[in-house]
């Protein structure tokens, strides 16, 4: 009795590891597609920033709020060029996001025009800073810090009175415990002790 149980349980371990190998191959499988997918949405987010881009430049004027992606959207973009190695590629998207944020901050200004547009937020340079770090650019994530200090709506603490959305095209960005430590790792990896305490 007790060797039936013993060799079952020998047969039962030998069928869970068989699944686990078959799981593990077959989640491979889908781990390419899934980023073959995220590739492809990066793609398409590109696409509808250089489209709303354009529209943008032709009639200041006129705002047409569903032509650009969300910046949940462009974020995701710019992580998938980074993961791929592609971090000129994310950078150029993270350019076309700060001139759609200023030729949208010109015509609420000019023209009372507003347009919905994927400003860089936090999220935006951790994403870019971090995948710059991976790729052995850590001046590019230092430099990329720098940009962020220098926006307008940096700050060093959480303001008390939040803007209401849609009122103010100013992205309020206040570091966090994940963008310093990219930060520190940057300097950490250009041997910058001192920047890096």
């Amino acid at each position: 009795k007790n060797q039936y149980r013993r060799i079952k349980n020998q047969n039962n371990r030998k069928q869970r590891r068989s699944s686990n190998k078959i799981k593990s191959s077959s989640s491979g499988k889908d781990d390419k597609n899934s980023f073959e997918a995220r590739w492809q949405a990066a793609i398409d987010v590109e696409e509808r920033i250089n489209v709303g881009l354009d529209q943008m430049r032709s009639d200041y004027t006129r705002s047409i709020a569903m032509l650009f992606p969300s910046v949940r959207e462009c974020n995701a973009a710019l992580a998938t060029f980074g993961d791929r190695g592609e971090l000129l590629r994310a950078l150029r998207l993270f350019a076309k996001m700060r001139k759609a944020a200023y030729l949208a901050q010109f015509a609420q200004e000019k023209y009372n025009t507003l347009w919905l547009v994927p400003a860089p937020t936090l999220e935006t340079y951790s994403t870019l800073m971090s995948r710059a770090v991976s790729a052995g650019k850590p001046l590019v994530a230092v430099r990329l810090w720098l940009l962020m200090k220098n926006q307008a709506g940096f700050r060093l603490q959480k303001p008390k009175v939040t803007p209401i959305a849609g009122i103010t095209s100013e992205v309020i960005i206040v570091p966090d415990v994940k963008a310093a430590n990219i930060l520190m790792n940057a300097y950490a990896k250009l041997a910058d002790v001192r920047k890096a305490e």
